[in-house]
């Protein structure tokens, strides 16, 4: 269980709050119906220890002030800045300036809050020296599309062509074919991640990733899978994945459920996997539309795949179509693919399709985790926040 307090003048907030969390906290709830002195500190901390503040900004400047003072004693986890509506720009600034990057908007919900608790936490265990990574995802225009294969060799190729560790996970669980195509034999996939999603740690870890030569596999889900998993576990997940490796390339299955959108959110870069045909060019408008109207704002990059095969349409003219840049073109190579089944490996780099695929790679393997590579976009100020993209949109727009 996780120590918790919650601070706040309003009755009907601290219980909400509390209520909130009690999955996560059980009986180890403190609940302070005032802001305390900040002058007595000391004793406050003393009866916090390492317990995740819940700071009611329902009186904004004496929350303010007491979120000064446990800036300025070091206390971690960092609280977590509880809102009954939007804050503005100039809170999160302030916010931000104190130390605080977790923000929490009425109405409450439960597993909202419940994630962002388990997330402050994780980070205040933090190794500082740990890696930031980047995460590149890989989405289907529509099924069919190539995804897949494409997100399989590019990652291989980023090991290969890399000084830095690089991931393939595979987020796809009902038809994720990368532990197939690439016939790893280990005993766990991305579920059993996803089901320890609270409890990684790195001897864990290295028991669940499978390996082929310099790429680490994180691999698809077996054929039935019963269990649900909520998007915190996959965020989870990606935070282990981003402390762990320089790059991590993330197989999605193109549904647009929560997880997968917060997955996209967090992205260097989106490769959009589409087609020549009507139904695949409609499928990829389809699809930067709603990446549009959420506000994502990664920078999104058109990869046509199986080019040749059918249509005559130039890449100008599909680019007018998707509303988004043609990056990359990869011919139609079914011997190519074929003989990477067969072999259970990458798509050899000598191949017609895996010259193509080699620039996809480099470009990723190039990109600098730790400094404003090409690929990288701009971070928006409301985005050093965890915010859910619905009360980001009422914030920063």
């Amino acid at each position: 269980m996780i120590n918790v307090a919650v601070i706040s003048p309003n009755e009907a907030t601290l219980e909400a709050l509390a209520a909130s969390v009690a999955d996560i906290a059980g009986d180890s709830i403190l609940q302070l119906k005032d802001y305390p002195d900040p002058n007595d500190m000391d004793r406050l901390l003393a009866a916090l220890g390492e317990a995740v503040v819940l700071l009611d900004f329902a009186d904004y400047k004496p929350a303010l002030k007491l979120a000064k003072k446990f800036d300025a004693c070091g206390h971690k986890p960092s609280p977590i800045a509880v809102f009954t509506s939007a804050p503005s720009s100039d809170a999160l600034m302030a916010l931000m300036q104190v130390g605080i990057r977790h923000v929490i908007t009425a109405p409450f919900r439960r597993e909202e809050l419940c994630a962002g608790v388990l997330e402050v936490v994780q980070s205040a265990r933090r190794d500082p020296t740990a890696v930031n990574g980047e995460i590149y995802s890989f989405l289907p225009a529509k099924p069919g599309s190539g995804a897949t294969t494409v997100c399989t060799s590019v990652a291989a190729a980023a090991a290969r062509l890399g000084d830095r560790q690089v991931l393939l996970l595979d987020f796809d669980l009902k038809l994720g074919v990368t532990s197939f195509l690439l016939k790893l034999h280990n005993d766990h996939s991305v579920i059993d991640a996803l089901s320890n999603s609270k409890r990684l740690d790195h001897a864990l870890w290295k028991q669940l990733v499978g390996q082929r030569e310099q790429l680490d596999i994180l691999g698809s889900a077996p054929a039935q899978v019963e269990q649900h998993f909520n998007a915190s576990d996959y965020g989870l997940v990606l935070n282990h994945a981003q402390q762990t490796y320089h790059k991590t390339c993330v197989d999605l299955p193109g549904t647009m459920d929560d997880y997968e959108i917060d997955t996209l959110r967090r992205s260097a870069q989106i490769f959009l996997l589409c087609t020549a045909d009507v139904a695949g060019l409609h499928m990829a408008r389809r699809k930067t539309s709603l990446l549009t109207s959420l506000q994502v704002g990664t920078p999104v990059s058109v990869v046509l795949n199986f080019a040749g095969r059918r249509g005559t349409l130039s890449a100008g003219e599909i680019e007018q179509i998707v509303q988004a840049p043609v990056r990359f073109t990869l011919p139609s190579d079914e011997r190519a693919v074929a003989d990477a089944v067969r072999e259970g490996a990458p798509i050899r780099e000598k191949s017609p399709l895996g010259k193509e695929l080699e620039k996809i790679a480099r470009q990723i393997a190039i990109a600098r985790a730790d400094e404003h590579g090409p690929m990288r976009a701009a971070r928006r100020f409301v985005e050093y926040f965890s915010i859910s993209r619905e009360r980001k949109a009422q914030i920063w727009k």
